[in-house]
């Protein structure tokens, strides 16, 4: 099973009426952790410095980013960098 069909198989079992809010809070829970492990693009991204090092901000909470490392440093969103050579 994908992080996407996992999703969205925790969704439409949210969405059962038969869950005690404690249940549902568990599942919002899964939910974002299965969002923030899907690879976003970084937005504005940009050399900078002496080496060219690439930075963006992490589309989830606005936090920079070195290209040198898969995840947010704030919110630990995966971050898809792709060819920033």
């Amino acid at each position: 099973m994908t992080a996407a069909e996992a999703k969205e198989r925790l969704v439409c079992i949210l969405n059962n009426n038969q869950f005690t809010k404690a249940d549902k809070k568990a599942m919002y829970l899964a939910i974002n952790a299965i969002n923030r492990q899907t690879p976003i693009k970084p937005v504005s991204q940009m050399k900078f410095g002496k080496y060219d090092t690439v930075i963006g901000l992490c589309p989830t909470c606005g936090c920079g980013n070195n290209s040198e490392y898969p995840y947010c440093s704030d919110c630990g969103q995966a971050l898809e960098w792709g060819d920033t050579k």
